[in-house]
């Protein structure tokens, strides 16, 4: 893996602001890659003109995220900064026992310019043996891309804390973020994306 950036976090609101730049940098980098994939689609149909030159498909976008960190480093206050960013911090509370927490399905918001129907799922998986338990929960569901089209493109946000442990589900596809516990309150907070 390919270190992005370094953070350090003097205290729980830096950790919840630098949670929040970084949510938006994936976000804006997810689409971005997307649509270079979109180009490159759109080039091979150019040369295919038996496709329908109207038909305009809605995109299914999906960003996994997945939180790395000993106990108490701080991956669930990471959490409540993105949710902030929603105005649903009071709604936080670590999945540890249901694995996980829907915060948000299917709600219109609006991302660099443009309305997207958005989910966030938050996920606690320090129970889980390996991956096998993960798909033998029917969680899968929850990370894979929504295949249903609608009038509106779509995000997913996959928050996976202790996703390690199951990367192997997530395909190579997610965006790492590592939390070590400097001090009482000082975190460094190192984003890691695939080669």
């Amino acid at each position: 893996m390919k270190k992005v950036k370094e953070y350090v976090a003097n205290n729980e609101e830096e950790t919840k602001e630098i949670a929040r730049e970084i949510f938006l940098n994936e976000i804006q980098k997810t689409l971005e890659k997307e649509r270079k994939r979109e180009k490159e689609k759109d080039k091979d149909k150019e040369k295919n003109k038996n496709e329908d030159e109207n038909k305009e498909e809605n995109k299914n976008y999906v960003l996994n995220i997945i939180l790395n960190g000993d106990l108490a480093s701080g991956k669930t206050k990471f959490v409540e900064g993105i949710l902030e960013y929603f105005k649903l911090e009071n709604e936080i509370s670590s999945p540890t026992f249901t694995i996980v927490n829907e915060y948000i399905k299917d709600e219109k918001f609006n991302f660099f310019g443009k309305d997207f129907l958005f989910t966030l799922n938050h996920f606690d998986v320090y129970r889980l043996s390996d991956s096998s338990e993960f798909y033998d929960s029917g969680l899968l569901e929850y990370i894979v891309e929504d295949e249903t089209k609608g009038k509106i493109d779509k995000i997913k946000v996959n928050l996976i804390e202790w996703g390690l442990e199951i990367e192997d589900v997530f395909n190579k596809d997610f965006v790492l973020v590592d939390i070590k516990k400097l001090d009482l309150n000082k975190r460094k907070i190192t984003v890691l994306e695939r080669e």
